[in-house]
């Protein structure tokens, strides 16, 4: 009787995460995550961005962590960060 229980309760789980997946893909479809890029379509930044800098950041893993976000994001291509301890910057590159 144990088992059955136990058996049953996993195969909720089961289902439970199956359900979960299956709007998380119908969303991911919806917004268009994941999907092809039309052709003809560019994601370049405008080069009058080139001149941004973002900070300060106190510390040099808070500027790291903004830029690999901006480059996850697709907001630029590359980034450096300069400075030193309470004055880090990030400075991106659109390349």
């Amino acid at each position: 009787m144990h088992t059955t229980r136990m058996a049953s309760v996993l195969i909720g789980l089961v289902a439970a995460g199956m359900l979960v997946l299956g709007a998380g893909q119908a969303a991911a479809a919806e917004s268009g995550i994941g999907q092809p890029v039309p052709a003809g379509y560019t994601t370049r930044i405008p080069a009058a961005a080139a001149d941004e800098v973002y900070g300060p950041y106190e510390f040099q893993s808070e500027c790291l962590s903004a830029g690999n976000q901006g480059m996850d994001d697709g907001r630029w291509s590359d980034y450096e960060c300069n400075g030193s301890y309470g004055a880090w910057y990030l400075h991106p590159s659109y390349d």
